[in-house]
């Protein structure tokens, strides 16, 4: 069901708006997971690829991707609830005004409430139980879990800078200014 709304939804967007979410997407989950990746990095570079895997092993087992989830989905509230498309007789009377009219954005407001959540409550017992490890909850489910949400916290930030970028490039005023150049040009060729 994701995969026919996501090719719906991408479909309708240009090109330029793919590659401009794509690279702050790719610039904020590097400079965002750098703690776990640099020192690992040094480490192959410097020991070896075991020194390296445990480095790795030891910042993720320790829950660092369920702080970074957070800070991923985090910002995405104000994408969310901005105002677009505000008549510029009112844009300072409205600007802190709390908006729905971005795509799908109660789906993403759900979704940022339930990565929040489950990264909180999550991160909180392991910090309890460093343990973590009975019969209930294994460490390795853990990780993945954690892996897991952060894949998903990773697309849902790709897909609403999509969003965004589509939004902030379309403006019914330059649009119809747009066609009606293309008509002109176009009427002008006919006529000649």
């Amino acid at each position: 069901m994701i995969w026919v709304w996501l090719s719906r939804a991408t479909s309708q967007c240009k090109s330029r708006e793919f590659k401009d979410a794509l690279a702050e997407v790719a610039v904020t989950v590097v400079t965002a997971t750098l703690p776990i990746w640099f020192f690992p990095l040094i480490g192959l570079i410097l020991v070896s690829a075991a020194f390296a895997s445990s480095l790795l092993n030891s910042s993720v087992s320790n829950g660092e991707f369920f702080l970074f989830c957070t800070s991923i989905v985090g910002p995405l509230l104000y994408t969310l609830f901005r105002i677009y498309e505000v008549p510029h007789s009112e844009r300072l009377r409205f600007k802190y005004r709390i908006s729905l009219v971005f795509p799908h954005g109660l789906k993403f407001a759900i979704l940022v409430f339930f990565i929040c959540i489950i990264s909180a409550i999550i991160f909180g017992l392991q910090k309890i139980n460093p343990n973590f490890s009975g019969a209930e909850i294994s460490k390795s489910g853990y990780v993945y879990l954690s892996v897991a949400l952060f894949a998903v916290s990773v697309a849902g930030f790709f897909i609403a800078l999509v969003f965004r970028n589509q939004m902030d490039n379309y403006s019914p005023a330059e649009r119809m200014r747009r066609d009606e150049d293309e008509f002109a040009r176009q009427f002008r060729a006919e006529s000649h």
